[in-house]
Parts: C-alpha cells; sequence; structure tokens
C-alpha cells in the first residue's frame, strides 16, 4: 500500500494546474512552503496509541517536576543502617521501593521505616554534613 499523503490545499492545485513551476517551487523553500501548508503534529493527541485497547501515556503528567540533581540515577540502592537494622531502598524512575513497597518520595521511605518525620535526602546522606565527610573519606 503507498504512505498516504497530506491533503494538497486547493491554491497549490490551482498553482500547479496553471502550469506555475519554476525555480521558486524547487529545493528548500519549496520544502518550508508545502511545510507550511501541510497539517503538522508534532505530538500524537493523548488518545491516539492503544495496547490491547488501553491507551498508552505520549506526554508527561501535568503535574511532573524535573528531576532532583540531587537523587542519584534509578537502579541504584542506597543504603542506611538505623537502630541495628540495614535499610536498602531502590531508586525508581517515579519513586523508590523498601521493602516491597513503592514510596513516592524519601522522606516517605524514612517515615515508614522509623516512625519519624526525617528530610529523606538527609536522612540517606545524600546532602548536608554527612555527605562532605564520606567524600572526604573516599580522598
Amino acid at each position: 500500500m503507498p504512505p498516504s499523503r497530506a491533503p494538497v490545499p486547493p491554491h497549490r492545485l490551482a498553482a500547479a494546474g496553471a502550469g506555475r513551476r519554476g525555480s521558486d517551487r524547487t529545493g528548500p523553500r519549496a520544502a518550508s512552503e508545502i511545510a507550511r501548508d501541510a497539517d503538522l503534529r508534532i505530538i500524537a493527541p493523548r488518545d491516539f496509541f492503544t495496547i490491547e485497547g488501553a491507551p498508552v501515556r505520549t506526554t508527561r503528567k501535568e503535574s511532573s517536576r524535573p528531576a532532583d540533581c540531587r537523587l542519584p540515577l534509578p537502579g541504584t540502592l542506597l543504603q542506611r543502617e538505623w537502630k541495628g537494622r540495614t535499610l536498602l531502598v531502590e531508586v525508581l524512575p517515579d519513586g523508590f521501593r523498601f521493602e516491597h513497597q513503592s514510596y513516592p518520595s524519601l522522606s516517605a521511605v524514612a517515615l515508614a521505616a522509623t516512625g519519624t518525620r526525617w528530610n529523606g535526602l538527609a536522612f540517606f546522606g545524600l546532602i548536608g554534613k554527612g555527605r562532605k565527610e564520606q567524600s572526604r573519606a573516599k580522598e
């Protein structure tokens, strides 16, 4: 089956029929004119893609925030000793996994693990005094 083409606007058909083809109809200028006339979409409509009838998200969530540069890459394991217990947390693309449960933030993980509200980044040594001491110890 031949590839489908965008409909040609009537004024282009009239120009082609009148024999107005010349140097202005070739090269980059002609390509940009055609592109301006075409009904192009850069992003697919929200309900365009489906897998087995279920819609697939083609754009980010409106409320999504940019990734925090203080967080390690997804797949990283964070380890913390707490009252004789070793806490292991896996960094996920959209949150964190601790003891087979997902959490939206490190603060939520720290609360679940300790029962006390903590700044999650500080609790796991990703900011603050503890991190500076760790980096000095490695040097």
